[in-house]
């Protein structure tokens, strides 16, 4: 791929992702949605697909990978997935790491891993704020199919497609 330094390599970690969460634990001290232990252990039952980067010597990011059963910590629920569809959740580039196409090309290869094991339908989860990771997404192929807010009026959970349709659960959407 031009334009990526040759420092960087990408692992794919599904039954052992030891080598992932002992980092994703330190720095989850700073940012908090890192290491949330309700999503740790169903990935790890549920057989998702962590990915770590790397650049030289070091973990620079990661991207979560749901499969079946995933927490999604926004919406403080598990959403159980179709067959053949995985479901990007989360995608981080450590700060000092940025502006080196390192998210990109993760997010390509990704794809390609995924892809090679059968997955037809392969979604993503990015907050309208977070213009750098829309950008990426969006530079590799993925189309923006609705906008979904989560929120609880009397402890009862609402979500909203789109800004303004109601909807029961996240599972409409997903068909």
């Amino acid at each position: 791929m031009p334009g990526l330094d040759p420092k960087a390599e990408i692992d794919f970690l599904i039954d052992d992702k030891q080598a992932l969460i002992p980092w994703l634990k330190c720095h989850g001290k700073k940012f908090t949605w890192m290491h949330i232990e309700r999503e740790l252990q169903l990935a790890d039952s549920e057989g998702h697909v962590f990915v770590r980067i790397s650049y030289g010597e070091k973990t620079a990011g990661y991207i979560k990978v749901g499969v079946n059963g995933t927490y999604i910590h926004d919406f403080g629920r598990i959403v159980t997935f179709p067959p053949e569809t995985a479901f990007i959740y989360d995608t981080f580039i450590l700060p000092d790491y940025r502006g080196n196409n390192l998210s990109f090309y993760a997010v390509i290869k990704t794809l390609s891993f995924l892809k090679e094991r059968n997955y037809k339908r392969i979604l993503c989860h990015i907050e309208g704020w977070n213009v750098a990771s829309l950008k990426v997404f969006r530079k590799s192929g993925f189309k923006e199919i609705c906008s979904i807010r989560f929120s609880r009026i009397l402890g009862l959970p609402i979500f909203l497609k789109n800004g303004y349709r109601p909807m029961a659960s996240i599972r409409s959407i997903l068909g």
